[in-house]
């Protein structure tokens, strides 16, 4: 079993944003800069893995994202 860990930056965060979550193979990408409350955003997994969980979240007006977390799985490659 994977483990992953949801993880933000801390560094340089405004107290009025949400952090930017972090997924391991992949990045999260907000529909906007600064990342306000009402701002979603979606994970994408890099080549060669595939997204498991939901890709979408949503900045709160507490400041925290509204979804679960995902993860990017490494695709099996098999033989011809």
């Amino acid at each position: 079993m994977k483990f992953f860990i949801f993880l933000h930056l801390f560094l340089g965060r405004p107290a009025d944003h949400c952090f930017h979550p972090i997924i391991g193979d992949g990045i999260f990408i907000p529909e906007s800069t600064p990342i306000k409350p009402g701002t979603k955003g979606q994970y994408k997994c890099n080549p060669g893995f595939k997204l498991v969980g939901n890709s979408d979240l949503v900045c709160t007006e507490s400041k925290i994202w509204h979804g679960s977390p995902a993860v990017c799985e490494k695709i099996p490659v098999r033989g011809n």
